[in-house]
């Protein structure tokens, strides 16, 4: 071998090295950055991509409801749709959708006998003993309520089954809400952040798992490790990590979709175990420093079946999001934190919500006043 075949050798052979070296120092810098953004965040997280080809039309039924229901929020059990109406003196109206009329008003709102303040949205709705049920909280009252649907249709009157005292202020600086029974004695509850303005101190967001009847910890549950406050911001901090909730229909898992970050969270209740998963090549939590007048607001709704999470995804910017905002969009994952496919409904929604009985997803139109039904088994 010459001298000049051996100096180029070993110039080949220096540059081939120096690359390698150089590609393991840009990984390794890749993946320590990204830990570094992440680091705030407690479980697995993943990537997906918003890919407009892979968009799948959804096709719908109308169901037009033959009154006025200002509340976005809304559940479906059986053929019934339950209207939260928390500006009427009945918070829950209840509507036949085979007709699209009303056949009931339940749970008053006053100071009256058997009436309350203020109450929460329905949650979840479950069966026992082949009556349908579903657990309410009274803030003012400190009260949690378990009520009888079946048996309010059956007599037309509010049954609550038991109001059990269930104070709060004592334990935490915030209202519980999205209350899911999980077990025979447990709830399920989330406690969103707010700001102290004694302290001016933002509360970390989380969930807390509670026995029923005694309204004991028992465990609980934080995705973040702290909270981020930015006086500049254009949203209020404490909505940073704001999300909403659906449990699993078996009770195992919830999922939430994010409201400021493009993010699913997926939690095995019995583990603790987070995944999420986050688009790709959108914003993460370093926007929670800026003045969040460009941030994307990203999901609105949730819900869930046995087999995949469903959210409804939004997608615009603080400067042009207006209240009641609708969209076309529905991102579903599945059960293990992993993005499965994008949906294009045919009709824009506020609300999403499924029925677990017949299998159908629903899409509330609060302008329109539209109920639309949507077939899943394709899926």
């Amino acid at each position: 071998m010459s001298i000049l075949t051996t100096r180029i050798y070993s110039i080949r052979k220096y540059a081939l090295n120096y690359l390698k070296t150089l590609s393991i120092i840009t990984f390794c810098y890749v993946i320590t950055t990204s830990c570094m953004s992440n680091k705030n965040y407690k479980g697995e997280l993943a990537y997906f991509t918003d890919n407009e080809e892979a968009t799948d039309l959804l096709s719908s039924t109308t169901i037009k409801i033959d009154s006025l229901y200002y509340s976005p929020y809304i559940k479906v059990v059986d053929s019934i749709a339950i209207f939260y109406n928390y500006k009427e003196k009945n918070a829950f109206e209840l509507v036949d959708l085979s007709t699209g009329k009303r056949i009931g008003s339940f749970c008053p709102i006053g100071q009256g006998h058997e009436e309350f303040i203020g109450l929460s949205p329905i949650s979840q709705i479950y069966q026992e003993k082949n009556e349908k049920k579903t657990v309410l909280f009274a803030p003012n009252e400190c009260k949690m309520l378990i009520w009888n649907i079946s048996e309010s249709l059956k007599l037309k009157r509010t049954v609550y089954e038991d109001a059990i005292a269930y104070s709060w202020k004592n334990k935490t600086p915030v209202a519980y809400c999205n209350q899911t029974l999980i077990g025979k004695d447990s709830v399920l509850l989330s406690l969103p952040s707010i700001h102290i303005s004694s302290e001016d101190k933002i509360t970390l967001p989380g969930y807390q798992i509670r026995t029923l009847k005694s309204n004991e910890l028992i465990s609980e549950i934080n995705i973040f490790n702290h909270t981020v406050d930015n006086k500049d911001s254009r949203v209020m901090p404490e909505n940073f990590y704001g999300a909403f909730c659906s449990v699993k229909p078996d009770r195992s898992k919830f999922a939430e979709a994010m409201t400021w970050l493009p993010q699913i969270n997926v939690v095995d209740i019995k583990t603790g175990k987070i995944a999420g998963c986050r688009m790709k090549d959108t914003q993460d939590e370093s926007v929670f420093s800026t003045n969040m007048e460009s941030a994307l607001f990203c999901y609105k709704s949730i819900a869930s079946d046995n087999h995949y999470i469903y959210a409804l995804w939004i997608g615009v910017s603080k400067n042009e999001l207006q209240p009641d905002m609708e969209s076309y969009t529905v991102h579903v994952f599945d059960w293990d934190g992993q993005f499965v496919q994008k949906i294009k409904l045919e009709h824009p929604i506020n609300e999403l919500t499924i029925s677990s009985e017949n299998g159908f997803l629903y899409g509330w139109n609060l302008h329109q006043q539209i109920l639309y039904q949507y077939d899943l088994t394709f899926i």
